[in-house]
């Protein structure tokens, strides 16, 4: 759930693609897990979170890396790469508050 451009309260449907270790936005050096998903979201729902179909939170919503046939000049889009932070790194960055 979020508010992309202003679109109030905004639910888009998707899966867990793959759960892989990331560099932390926080820290280039850390290496920390993340959750990419499928479910749609853009700028405005960073924050927001990720649930599961129990309404259970799994995950706050980060980033999007596009993905183009033709990097150098961003044509071609093929793909957004939607990242998420998984709820254990969320745990990790309260305990160390």
């Amino acid at each position: 759930m979020g508010h992309p451009r202003h679109n109030l309260y905004y639910w888009s449907k998707g899966i867990v693609a793959r759960n892989v270790m990331g560099r932390s936005v926080m820290n280039r050096h850390a290496v920390v897990p993340l959750m990419e998903i499928t479910a749609d979201y853009g700028v405005g729902a960073s924050g927001g979170p990720v649930v599961d179909k129990y309404g259970n939170v799994v995950g706050t919503v980060s980033s999007t890396v596009s993905i183009y046939a033709d990097e150098a000049a961003q044509r071609g889009f093929q793909m957004s790469i939607k990242t998420t932070i998984p709820v254990i790194q969320l745990k990790r960055l309260i305990k160390l508050q």
